[in-house]
């Protein structure tokens, strides 16, 4: 949010992943709302919708396709990146979802 407000001329894309755990359509629906979350989130801290767009990867593009618990928590994630900006602003942040205890 903070990078935002230093440049409102940019927005981001959220994109949603998810780990090979589970059905193709539950991982499609969850990596969408991982996304869903961070945009929320960004919306509290003063960020308009309308520099947000989200896409939904689900399990269809692993980081890594081992089977162990860690290699799974590396899949569960929210990839920000900075779009439509013209000029050297390069910026890409990476969310893990953190498990509720």
């Amino acid at each position: 949010a903070d990078f935002l407000k230093i440049y409102p001329s940019t927005s981001i894309e959220l994109q949603g992943y998810a780990s090979k755990v589970g059905n193709h359509g539950h991982n499609m629906a969850l990596s969408q709302h991982r996304a869903e979350e961070v945009e929320s989130a960004l919306i509290n801290n003063g960020v308009s919708h309308t520099r947000i767009r989200i896409v939904g990867f689900g399990d269809t593009n692993l980081a890594d396709t081992g089977d162990d618990e860690i290699t799974h928590a590396k899949n569960r994630k929210v990839v920000a990146t900075v779009v439509g900006h013209k000029g050297s602003i390069k910026k890409e942040w990476t969310i893990f979802t953190k498990k509720a205890k």
